[in-house]
């Protein structure tokens, strides 16, 4: 993460994030201090120090955690995205009105399955550099990440009532999501068939999914368990992607 010398010199610096919009307000905010959070708010540390709420007795948030907050004063935070839902009705014709692709239109030779598939991807926001101290990298589902530093990224995807989200285990980047609106569930299986599920882990409005263990493949990427995610409703939810540098590690 970053030093606390560069820190303090962002004090409460705040910015929005590019894929915040009329539906989802969405502000990355580094090196808060006494900051008051108005009205609801999903509240996601990404730093690898708590985020610490004033109160007596003191609550916190966890590294890679989140929380739901309502007017709530945060007293200190490395970084941390804040989430304030703006609306709650027409959730089918989101994807549309902000003009985000379909998923199959964003990358190269698309299977049928995925031409099919009606999953929505807003554009992505260059965060932060995070470093995984030996608690993060842990949480992270990684041991062997200790001491690594990554490029943080985030997006939104929106998946109407539904839908199977596609199975896959390989990534380049170490993830975790966070649901922001609707009702779904991330999934495990032992293979890519939906009949060998093996695990589910249900994702309400604030919840951050726990991060799945993964190791290191043969390229440079992250094997995972075979995973997709369900949208039960209408859902919009988080993907934080941790993309490793080269040559990172101490």
């Amino acid at each position: 993460m970053m030093t606390r010398e560069k820190l303090m010199a962002r004090s409460n610096n705040r910015r929005d994030l590019n894929f915040s919009n009329a539906v989802v307000a969405a502000e990355l905010i580094e090196g808060a201090s006494s900051f008051a959070l108005h009205g609801r708010n999903i509240v996601f540390n990404i730093g690898d120090t708590v985020v610490e709420i004033a109160g007596t007795p003191r609550q916190r948030i966890q590294p890679l955690s989140s929380t739901t907050l309502i007017d709530a004063v945060i007293e200190n935070a490395q970084a941390m995205i804040v989430i304030r839902v703006r609306e709650t009705e027409g959730a089918k014709d989101w994807a549309s009105t902000l003009g985000w692709p379909r998923y199959a239109e964003t990358i190269t030779d698309p299977t049928a399955e995925i031409l099919g598939l009606p999953l929505y991807r807003s554009p992505q926001d260059d965060l932060t550099e995070i470093r995984l101290s030996g608690a993060a990298a842990m949480l992270a589902g990684s041991p062997e990440t200790e001491g690594m530093t990554f490029a943080a990224k985030a997006n939104l995807w929106f998946a109407p009532e539904a839908t199977d989200c596609l199975i896959h285990n390989l990534h380049p980047f170490i993830e975790t999501h966070v649901q922001i609106m609707g009702v779904g569930r991330m999934q495990k299986f032992q293979t890519q068939q939906r009949e060998t599920l093996t695990e589910e882990i249900l994702m309400a409005p604030g919840f951050a999914q726990p991060f799945f263990d993964c190791t290191s493949d043969s390229i440079g990427g992250f094997l995972y368990p075979w995973h997709q995610y369900y949208a039960d409703t209408d859902c919009i939810w988080l993907a934080l992607e941790l993309h490793p540098f080269a040559g990172s590690h101490d």
